[in-house]
């Protein structure tokens, strides 16, 4: 039997992260939930299975989305990257395979969009 995916989710409105986690679970899917860049850097590091996605917030105090996902794929390059953020599209840099979701989302576009971006097995 295959293993769940694993994904990474990371938002500081805790109401969000949590809706977010149990949408995901209830899709099969392992969720790892962390309320900022810095805390989804140690949870990837102690976590020894992939982490097949982050799914994060861009705009969060301290290290940003952008800034987090380049972090953790320096580490972990076979993870995808799924952006989500209330304002407006130009905030991802291009040249980056990365998806992108900007909030207001529905459930049916967000796992559209985790399906497309997670990464392969």
């Amino acid at each position: 039997m295959e293993r769940p995916k694993t994904i990474l989710v990371t938002d500081d409105n805790p109401e969000v992260r949590d809706l977010l986690g149990q949408v995901l679970r209830s899709q099969g899917y392992q969720v790892l939930s962390a309320e900022n860049a810095e805390q989804a850097l140690q949870i990837a590091e102690r976590h020894h299975e992939p982490i097949d996605l982050l799914l994060s917030d861009v705009m969060m105090p301290g290290l940003n989305g952008i800034e987090l996902a380049d972090r953790l794929q320096a580490a972990r390059p076979r993870t995808g990257v799924l952006l989500v953020s209330a304002y407006a599209g130009g905030i991802v840099a291009p040249g980056r395979s990365w998806g992108f979701l900007p909030k207001p989302f529905t459930l049916r576009e967000l796992l559209f969009q985790v399906q497309r971006n997670i990464s392969a097995p």
